[in-house]
């Protein structure tokens, strides 16, 4: 079975928001210190740890740039390991595949997603909106099918 990267993506950022609160704790800030850091109001972080607004996948990648630099600035390991366990450790049930294309089935296609899959994570690195843990955990996930 596949798993398209959209629906994985919605997923990871449901984990994200559901987990807002505590993470935003171990990090040391307030709700104003984040809102602050990506340019929102103390009520918009409010409204996002409450499940009142979904988050955007935009806010997502600012929250996650905004962590990121904290746990590389920083040497934040707690707020890493938080951040790996409670969102990027996604397992994948037996018998399911990541797949940027629903319709692929041969091996050329597979191989194909593999390499945009790479270039995606790869990118998302270097712009910031995945740190050294979601790069290994991306390329790692790769190399193991």
């Amino acid at each position: 079975m596949r798993i398209n990267v959209a629906n994985a993506d919605e997923s990871i950022i449901s984990r994200f928001q559901e987990n807002l609160e505590t993470i935003r704790k171990v990090a040391g800030w307030t709700s104003q210190e984040l809102a602050d850091e990506i340019g929102v109001t103390r009520q918009t972080i409010s409204n996002l740890e409450s499940g009142r607004s979904k988050m955007t996948k935009t806010q997502y990648l600012a929250l996650r740039t905004v962590l990121n630099f904290e746990i590389i600035q920083n040497d934040n390991r707690s707020l890493a390991t938080i951040v790996k366990s409670l969102v990027d450790d996604m397992e994948l049930p037996a018998g399911y595949e990541v797949s940027l294309d629903p319709v692929a089935h041969s091996q050329g296609d597979r191989r194909k997603n593999a390499a945009m899959i790479g270039l995606s994570v790869l990118t998302a690195a270097a712009a910031g909106s995945i740190g050294a843990i979601g790069l290994l955990s991306g390329l790692t996930a790769l190399w193991k099918k």
